[in-house]
């Protein structure tokens, strides 16, 4: 697999600007990483996404390329969300071309339910692949650039065997129900860290299912809370670092939970305020965010892209644990690829190091 070759746009590596602004020197500008899911696919020229999710090597070079042409502040794969549901048997259908999505309920009857054990990440073929595609980016991106491997979130897992209706239903009518599924998910997780860790790689959640959006922070705390602090206080002990954390929809009312998580970060939906985040998260951690990925930059022109990224510099730019420039949630396949260009291009502007 290639060096990792840093953008010419760039005066450090993202290592080098995660260093300076740790230690608080001066610095090029401020982190940036567009979420790009499978618009990475299209620059290796890749249109089959079927083909792109179950090819880790195709994967890896998607990241490489992306990395390349915009000058990312990392690079990471599997086996989130998706690849985690699939490894438990869930459903997942892999169009030519369009992302990934859930089909029929994997778990939809007592025994299919009883039978449900913890994945063993060194058999299963999509924990495996995940595996091998970080093992090439590592390679890659030594001295570079660091590393992440996405995990999904334990209730979003759950959602996608059992269904996010099932779920919702099971909370209120079969607590113990969940409480079980999510013992199962949370120790696949745990087995995945296991197996993944070695590689040196940070970890990072997505768990859109639990935001304030589907659930009450009630909810949140009875079914979601003890799992996720028990993952990230986990994954902390185990490797020295903590996760991210991506929550997509509002999650302002579950803030006083997520404030007592290990993570290192957490990145944030453009319907929350990032104004707001930054004063009552952002001495706990650092803070990603919020350009929304859909009316600005797949649907808006250059000037809004621009406008979209000064606004929240100027709102994320003194947080105390820092500040990321990124989208609200991942960036819509069949974005033009240059509207991506655009972003980077702001975040370059207004992103400067400023005394």
């Amino acid at each position: 697999m290639k060096r990792l070759q840093p953008h010419p746009l760039d005066e450090m590596t993202p290592l080098e600007r995660a260093q300076a602004i740790a230690e608080g020197r001066p610095y090029d500008r401020l982190p940036c990483v567009p979420f790009l899911g499978e618009i990475s696919a299209h620059l290796i020229g890749c249109t089959n996404i079927r083909e792109y999710e179950n090819n880790p090597k195709l994967i890896a070079e998607g990241e490489i390329a992306s990395f390349e042409r915009y000058g990312l502040d990392g690079i990471g794969a599997g086996p989130n969300s998706m690849g985690l549901a699939a490894a438990l048997g869930a459903n997942v259908i892999y169009p030519e071309d369009s992302i990934p999505y859930i089909g029929s309920a994997a778990i939809d009857n007592d025994d299919a339910f009883n039978a449900l054990e913890p994945v063993n990440p060194h058999t299963n073929p999509y924990i495996k692949g995940a595996m091998e595609a970080l093992e090439m980016l590592t390679e890659a991106a030594h001295g570079i650039s660091g590393v992440g491997s996405s995990l999904g979130g334990p209730f979003t897992v759950c959602a996608f065997l059992v269904g996010t209706d099932r779920l919702l239903k099971d909370c209120l009518k079969k607590p113990e129900r969940v409480h079980h599924l999510m013992r199962i998910v949370t120790d696949s997780i745990k087995n995945c860290v296991d197996a993944i860790a070695p590689l040196g790689v940070g970890f990072g959640f997505a768990d859109p299912v639990a935001s304030g959006s589907l659930i009450s922070p009630k909810m949140y705390e009875k079914f979601v809370f003890s799992y996720m602090k028990e993952l990230c206080t986990y994954i902390y002990e185990k490797t020295g670092a903590k996760p991210s954390l991506h929550m997509c929809g509002n999650t302002v009312g579950i803030w006083k939970y997520i404030k007592q998580l290990d993570i290192c970060s957490l990145s944030i939906d453009n319907v929350v305020d990032l104004a707001l985040a930054g004063q009552e998260l952002g001495d706990y951690f650092s803070i990603l965010g919020n350009v929304p990925p859909v009316d600005v930059i797949m649907l808006g022109t250059k000037d809004d892209i621009f406008a979209s990224v000064k606004d929240c510099v100027e709102k994320g730019r003194n947080i105390p644990k820092g500040y990321t420039i990124a989208p609200g949630c991942n960036i819509p396949l069949g974005t033009e690829i240059q509207k991506v260009d655009w972003f980077m291009d702001a975040a370059r502007l207004y992103g400067k190091y400023s005394i």
